[in-house]
């Protein structure tokens, strides 16, 4: 069947990154949360170009928090301040017209304002400024309980009302939800950015960025 197939395609090893690096980064405490929706939906608030990746018949969209750590130009030194911080991402999953598949990203919120303007100015990227604070308490029989939260301060939404945020938490150890149970809505709109890109050419091109890490291990 067709997830039978998808789960024997994927491999615990990236595949072989040829190229340069430029940043070094690691990510700590991720959690990934998906929501299903109708792909029409989705489709709909993609640029053209794109068409929205499916699985089981649905589009899925990601709300990803996680504690970015010694973030570093290669080959510099990591930048105090600047080398960690809190980000929280929203994206979904695409195909492009020569049937590569990617991420699109609708949002990325941190709490440093120089990372977003460099961002958005050269690679971009549509990162938002706001307040985010991660937090982790831990309980005498060794379970781990993090809490994300979001308020964002740039851009504000065009139309007014509140500003997009989010609030996250989750206990280590708890059973995920199986497909099917119900859970809460998470509005798409409410957390998408008004992204310009600073220079014309930049609305017209869309230029895949590689990945590379070392395999990663899952705690339970």
């Amino acid at each position: 069947m067709l997830v039978d197939e998808v789960r024997r395609r994927i491999t615990p090893d990236p595949p072989t990154f040829g190229a340069r690096p430029v940043l070094r980064q690691r990510w700590d405490d991720l959690a990934s949360f998906h929501w299903r929706y109708p792909a029409d939906v989705v489709q709909a608030l993609l640029p053209d170009g794109l068409t929205v990746d499916t699985f089981d018949g649905d589009a899925w969209v990601g709300l990803i928090p996680f504690h970015m750590r010694r973030v570093r130009v290669l080959p510099g030194p990591v930048v105090p301040y600047l080398g960690s911080f809190v980000e929280i991402n929203v994206r979904t999953y695409v195909v492009d017209r020569f049937g590569h598949r990617g991420v699109w990203f609708w949002s990325l919120d941190v709490p440093r304002s120089p990372i977003v303007g460099v961002a958005r100015s050269m690679f971009s990227l549509p990162y938002c400024w706001g307040r985010a604070s991660h937090t982790v308490e831990r309980s005498a029989g060794g379970s781990e309980r993090h809490a994300y939260r979001y308020v964002r301060r740039w851009p504000r939404p065009s139309h007014g009302g509140a500003a997009p945020h989010a609030d996250i938490a989750y206990t280590l150890g708890d059973r995920a939800r199986r497909r099917g149970d119900r859970a809460g809505p998470l509005r798409v709109r409410s957390m998408v950015a008004v992204h310009r890109p600073s220079r014309p050419d930049r609305a017209r091109r869309r230029r895949p960025c590689p990945l590379a890490r070392p395999p990663c291990g899952r705690r339970p």
